[in-house]
């Protein structure tokens, strides 16, 4: 017989697991957005007129200049008119001074039917028609007000004159002047958000 065949070579025992990596560190917490600075904006600027050329009316200042709180006299009997209107006219400059955002014109005290009109820039000569009225103030007096942000780099023209036919003697008065406010002071930047903290370091594999 023969000899009888060895027993198998016993099986080599698996290797220990390997230990678990590291948790990696909890990630810090997102820093906080800056804070938002709020400041009033500064007013858009007004439209260029064009063209620039100087301004030709029949007649401006008749009474004298227009200011702030100051009342000027005239008439309007046989004034000509620089559109060709049945009734004549006249008319007065404004230089607007800066910061100036509003202001009231009126005709109170008249002996006739008023009609007011406001231009920016020169009428006929690219300027712009602002404001009109023509009963806004007693009786059939004319109050025209203007509440924007005026522009000191042209003149402001009034025109004076009678609705339809109308004319007479008239006391024409700016008031109510009221300076533009002035945007609040930027509050100062906030400092940098301080760095958060560095992660403990990982423990050691056991």
């Amino acid at each position: 017989n023969p000899p009888p065949s060895p027993p198998p070579p016993s099986p080599t025992p698996p290797p220990p697991p390997s230990p678990p990596p590291p948790s990696p560190p909890p990630s810090p917490p997102p820093s906080p957005p800056p804070p938002v600075i709020y400041s009033k904006p500064s007013p858009p600027p007004p439209t260029p007129l064009s063209p620039p050329h100087a301004c030709t009316l029949t007649a401006v200042d008749v009474g004298g200049p227009l200011t702030c709180g100051g009342t000027v006299a005239g008439s309007t009997v046989g004034a000509p008119s620089f559109f060709n209107n049945p009734s004549g006219e006249h008319w007065y400059a404004i230089h607007a001074s800066a910061g100036l955002a509003h202001f009231a014109i009126d005709t109170e005290g008249s002996n006739f039917d008023t009609y007011l009109r406001l231009y920016r820039g020169c009428p006929g000569h690219g300027g712009e028609l602002v404001a009109h009225d023509d009963d806004g103030g007693a009786g059939v007096t004319s109050k025209l007000t203007y509440g924007e942000w005026l522009d000191t780099s042209v003149t402001y023209y009034v025109q004076v004159e009678g609705y339809s036919l109308a004319a007479g003697s008239y006391l024409l008065t700016m008031s109510d002047c009221t300076p533009s406010p002035s945007p609040p002071p930027s509050p100062p930047p906030s400092p940098p958000p301080l760095p958060p903290p560095s992660p403990p370091p990982p423990s050691p594999p056991p």
